[in-house]
């Protein structure tokens, strides 16, 4: 699974072809659209709604289909996932200042639009990121991009929704379906899929316990999911205390998060399949995790090229806490804190990045929107939110369909001011996808950092 964004897609020239799904609506009558009651937007939609720009705020995925692209095939394939995965006939709004799930229905008229994706490789990409733009802030249907590129020999296939509707597991989960359901469609067959969840049911869940996972947490009694819930509040705030009222920074200096455009990328290939094994069973032997020993180096080597002696960040921690949900499709992902004492030997520091890593997934269970209102001092943070994401796409439905479609997942090009890692384990190994700043001050520190990072990760692996 190769992590860029849509500035640095490898996209074929050929014939673009997108299925357009609209609602359908009475002759000269506006549609109805239905507001889901009992299922209110999850804390992550509403926060994703209210900053919600003009542009961007989605996540897109390719993959090639070493054929020409038999467009019934592939429009039927739109349809089945559409009728598949529940979200995607939803999006996120406002009624009356609250925040609501509205659906458009479960049928739709479809229509096949055809134009021409030629010229210069920067040209093509602006186009495509221009109709997923479009596509995915549209008001008159769902918030989605079904499109392909037919070169005449193969076929690259676009996916692209609002982010307010997946996640990077949920791209992976669509990638797997449509290539199954578009063989099926041009063979005349009837695709074998397992039977999947609706992420509308995890907002339901979450509705009515208080947070993602809360519905586990209460199983081991009220009197004990209220004890765990309160010191979970503490352990929150305590954490936005050690962080002036917020969140963590990456240790920059202030004038080099005011990069002038898109956020820097730093894509690196770290350790192959076999050096990731020996990594990961060098963690294990002391007491940790991939994860951990990701995080616990990321802070060693802060405290080695003399950014910070205390590294904190935020963990996202996936909510698939039920099986009909491994299959499903919705933003299945919370936030957990992760404080470190970097200068400690690595060792010790493995343990105690295990140990951050469990704190981080219990508290992730916790609903955001209370630990936020019950903050006495108020939430303060200024800028983006640095983090460290892990995503073992071996564990992945359909993750062996990867490598022979050159899955590829991207995300726009926008500003930051903060640091974002994602780690990426899949059958090739390890890997890096990094967003910064784009200043000259930025990319050295990060740069340097990074380095220090993968000179470790490659030591402990020889």
């Amino acid at each position: 699974m190769l992590l860029t964004t849509a500035d640095r897609l490898e996209l074929p020239a050929g014939r673009l072809v997108r299925c357009i799904p609209t609602p359908p609506g009475p002759p000269g009558g506006a549609r109805v659209i239905d507001v889901v009651a009992d299922a209110p937007p999850s804390f992550n939609q509403v926060n994703h709604a209210l900053a919600a720009g003009a542009t961007g705020g989605w996540l897109c995925l390719t993959l090639t289909l070493p054929e020409p692209l038999d467009r019934p095939s592939f429009a039927a394939a739109c349809a089945a996932l559409m009728a598949r995965h529940e979200v995607l006939r939803t999006t996120t709004s406002f009624r009356d200042g609250a925040p609501v799930t509205l659906s458009f229905g479960d049928e739709f008229d479809w229509e096949i639009v055809e134009s021409d994706c030629e010229g210069p490789l920067a040209d093509r990409r602006r186009q495509l990121r221009t109709l997923v733009d479009d596509a995915t802030h549209t008001v008159d249907g769902p918030k989605i991009c079904f499109a392909a590129i037919d070169t005449g020999e193969r076929s690259t296939v676009v996916i692209a929704l609002d982010h307010g509707l997946t996640d990077a597991v949920s791209m992976a989960v669509l990638g797997r379906d449509v290539v199954q359901l578009y063989a099926a469609a041009r063979d005349h067959d009837r695709a074998v899929l397992p039977p999947v969840g609706s992420f509308l049911d995890a907002c339901r869940a979450e509705a009515a316990t208080g947070g993602p996972d809360a519905a586990a947490a209460a199983a081991a009694g009220p009197d004990l999911a209220a004890e765990t819930a309160g010191e979970g509040f503490a352990d929150w705030h305590a954490f936005f205390d050690r962080n002036q009222g917020g969140l963590p920074r990456f240790p920059l200096p202030d004038a080099a998060r005011a990069g002038s455009g898109p956020a820097a990328i730093d894509l690196r290939t770290v350790l192959t399949a076999d050096r990731t094994a020996t990594l990961d069973r060098f963690a294990r032997d002391r007491g940790a995790r991939l994860p951990a020993c990701l995080l616990a180096v990321c802070a060693s080597a802060a405290h080695a090229q003399g950014l910070a002696d205390e590294f904190g960040t935020l963990l996202p921690v996936g909510t698939r806490s039920r099986d009909e949900w491994r299959e499903a499709v919705g933003w299945f992902v919370s936030n957990g804190p992760v404080e470190l004492a970097a200068g400690e030997p690595l060792d010790r520091l493995l343990v105690r990045a295990q140990q951050q890593v469990e704190r981080a997934q219990r508290l992730a269970t916790l609903p955001l929107s209370d630990v936020l209102a019950s903050y006495a001092r108020g939430f303060a943070h200024e800028g983006d939110v640095g983090m460290i994401s892990y995503v073992d796409y071996r564990r992945v439905p359909g993750h062996e369909l990867h490598e022979r479609h050159a899955v590829t997942q991207a995300s726009p090009d926008a500003p930051t001011t903060d640091v974002q890692l994602w780690w990426v384990r899949d059958d090739s190994g390890l890997a890096l996808r990094a967003r910064l700043p784009d200043t000259a001050q930025a990319r050295s520190i990060v740069g340097g950092w990074l380095d220090e990072v993968e000179r470790t990760l490659r030591a402990l692996t020889e």
